[in-house]
């Protein structure tokens, strides 16, 4: 228990508490005041990948292997629709836990024309709700499939996950 030192602005008049004007020292007996910081666990081991393709065709996949273990806490994709911006784009993020199992997918975003503009950029992404814990092998695969021309379209894969390799 961590003794509170401030009087929290209306939480006395809230639960009633009557601390006979011993405020704050007597609220620990009223209230049992608890820190949550599991939303702070592993903020010291936050990475940020990035993967980028070369220029190329709009159907293209861009696969990330986990070497160590860790938690995705949230991943985005994006590419630069080239010259050449087709009718209809569909964005997929996806989840696997190892090359010879299915891929889950975990969020998917399309756009049909007149949406797509050449030289625009489109975007995907997912703050997971509670993180994905992955082991060594793991893969994540952002995936761009549309019917645009040309072979100038840029996809990027980006995610903030918790690294527990040792430094």
């Amino acid at each position: 228990m961590i003794p509170l030192h401030k009087v929290p602005r209306g939480l006395l008049d809230l639960l009633r508490a009557r601390t006979l004007g011993r405020n704050p020292d007597e609220l620990g007996n009223v209230v049992t005041s608890i820190v949550d910081a599991t939303s702070m666990y592993g903020s010291d081991l936050q990475v940020v990948a990035s993967d980028a393709l070369a220029a190329g065709a709009i159907n293209r996949t861009i696969t990330g292997s986990a070497t160590f273990p860790g938690r995705l806490l949230a991943i985005g994709g994006q590419i630069v629709m080239g010259a050449a911006a087709g009718t209809f784009l569909r964005l997929r993020i996806s989840y696997s836990p190892g090359p010879s199992f299915l891929a889950v997918p975990l969020i998917e975003q399309t756009y049909t024309a007149p949406a797509l503009v050449n030289g625009s950029t489109y975007t995907t992404g997912i703050l997971l709700p509670s993180p994905l814990v992955f082991a060594p092998g793991a893969q994540f695969t952002f995936s761009t499939i549309g019917d645009a021309a040309g072979a100038d379209h840029v996809p990027t894969m980006r995610s903030l996950f918790e690294n527990y390799a040792p430094a």
